[in-house]
């Protein structure tokens, strides 16, 4: 991900959070420079991009963790044990305080635990509830659904089909194009659906891979 703010271009996802954070002050999801809770602020954020993600994208491809020495998490278990052990000193990473760690934490093992990667335990799942059945969680799904409606009306209104409409405007990015069209093409895309049945087709980035999905 990146964010370009002035002339500031900010990319990889931990300092992305920091920055907005910090920028808002206001909003209350960072620690003050002077807050004692700073540092363990930084070091959840920066621990998630360092130890969980690449822990549980090595579980996810079915890969074996390097040597202890060079493993940058140790072990899956170990990093799921670190997480698991906060949260039961707690309601949030930093204890009764809601930060923008847990806006990465919430969103990230909710999606995690979904797909099977992260095992559904009673510490995670209820953390996950927690996080998601804020109000704040509630209004952006209500704007990802409002956003997903008018980009598709305005496919709709042209008359055109999903696929097409998405083609259109990856003319200069061929990765992701080539990634559509092949996931288009093994999905069988234009073959006539029984009534009833309704399909669609996303492509996007994850984990640094080009990557394209039809859901029916």
């Amino acid at each position: 991900p990146a964010i370009l703010h002035g002339d500031a271009l900010v990319t990889e996802q931990g300092a992305i959070y920091i920055y907005l954070a910090d920028l808002f002050p206001k909003a209350g999801l960072a620690p003050a420079f002077d807050d004692p809770l700073r540092g363990p602020y930084l070091r959840w954020i920066v621990f998630y991009g360092s130890c969980v993600e690449p822990a549980c994208v090595d579980r996810a491809q079915k890969r074996e963790p390097g040597p202890l020495p060079m493993s940058p998490y140790g072990t899956f278990d170990a990093m799921l044990d670190t997480i698991v052990g906060q949260l039961r000193k707690g309601p949030y990473l930093l204890g009764e305080r809601f930060s923008a760690a847990d806006i990465l934490y919430g969103t990230a093992l909710g999606w995690m635990t979904r797909f099977k990667i992260v095992p559904e335990l009673p510490e995670i799942m209820d953390y996950v509830q927690r996080v998601s059945s804020r109000a704040s969680f509630a209004r952006v799904n209500a704007l990802d659904a409002k956003y997903v409606a008018e980009h598709e009306a305005v496919a709709k209104a042209a008359g055109k089909d999903p696929l097409e409409f998405r083609r259109q405007f990856m003319a200069k990015h061929p990765k992701h194009l080539g990634i559509l069209n092949a996931v288009a093409e093994k999905a069988e895309w234009g073959k006539p659906l029984p009534k009833g049945v309704y399909r669609g087709i996303a492509q996007f980035m994850g984990y640094g891979s080009y990557s394209a999905a039809t859901a029916e």
